[in-house]
């Protein structure tokens, strides 16, 4: 599924008389989806070494109380109250930022607003903090891999099985919230095929995916046109992240809705039971 997001980056102008910036951070919002992730550079030593006499508490204040309120934001658009209602929901990163942080002309301000269109927003967003900001990916050439790029192993496996043929993307319905979904069949019932990976830069985007997920089919429960979920997990090339993918895996397993997890090295079983199960309801 192709989503559309748009961010603004977070700048600080010391002097605004010589106009030099630096980046601070970033928010990224991804309205169809609800995905708002945001990073803020807390520590003032880069801008303390740029700047003579930079004021570090001040900077640590303010950069804490911009991400209190973001994690608001956040709580309330992942919370099952305010999912499916549209009236209040922003529409755009700006939109967010003009309400609980509005242009005061102050050192701190966010640049103009940029738009996108992306299969992963957290993989987006990870790339964009790479890319423009000293965020929490700089230290990594690249993520390793998308969900497209994990789909792509278990797919070989299904090409052998013909079931890939009858796969469409689809739209899972329920009274709180429409997920657009790009793998799925129907035997009487939706069934959801989602690649998820979790090979990201920093630990906690894989564990917070893994949250996410687990919202979604909250707000897919009251659905009965939900089958079953397969998610199709890809693992993290950083050993030093294999925790907190464990971790992930048993936040899965809070998935409310009848679901089965396949690894990588599982892929063969998984296009073999999806066969099984096309096959036993005339899919195929």
């Amino acid at each position: 599924m192709r989503t559309e997001y748009s961010y603004n980056i977070l700048r600080y102008m010391h002097d605004r008389t010589n106009g030099e910036v630096l980046n601070l951070g970033i928010v990224f919002y991804a309205p169809s989806t609800r995905d708002l992730y945001f990073h803020i550079e807390r520590s003032a030593v880069r801008l303390a070494d740029a700047f003579p006499g930079f004021d570090k508490d001040a900077h640590k204040q303010l950069t804490q109380q911009l991400a209190a309120k973001l994690n608001q934001v956040k709580l309330q658009l992942t919370s099952s109250g305010s999912v499916g209602t549209s009236e209040n929901v922003p529409q755009s990163s700006r939109d967010i930022i003009a309400k609980y942080w509005p242009d005061l002309a102050l050192s701190y301000f966010f640049d103009e607003t940029q738009v996108g269109v992306t299969r992963d927003p957290l993989s987006a967003f990870e790339h964009l903090c790479q890319t423009v900001t000293n965020g929490p990916t700089s230290s990594h050439k690249s993520l390793s891999r998308s969900d497209d790029e994990v789909w792509s192993v278990f797919k070989k496996c299904l090409n052998a099985q013909n079931s890939k043929i009858a796969l469409k993307p689809d739209i899972a319905k329920s009274d709180l919230i429409e997920l657009k979904v790009d793998h799925s069949y129907r035997n009487g019932k939706l069934n959801i095929i989602q690649p998820i990976t979790f090979d990201f830069a920093k630990q906690e985007s894989i564990q917070e995916k893994a949250v996410k997920w687990v919202g979604n089919t909250v707000a897919l429960s009251g659905s009965q046109d939900i089958g079953k979920i397969y998610f199709l997990l890809g693992k993290p090339s950083n050993s030093a992240h294999i925790d907190a993918y464990n971790k992930a895996k048993q936040i899965l397993e809070k998935v409310v809705i009848d679901h089965t997890t396949y690894e990588e090295d599982q892929a063969e079983k998984f296009a073999v039971d999806i066969d099984k199960d096309m096959k036993a309801h005339g899919v195929l």
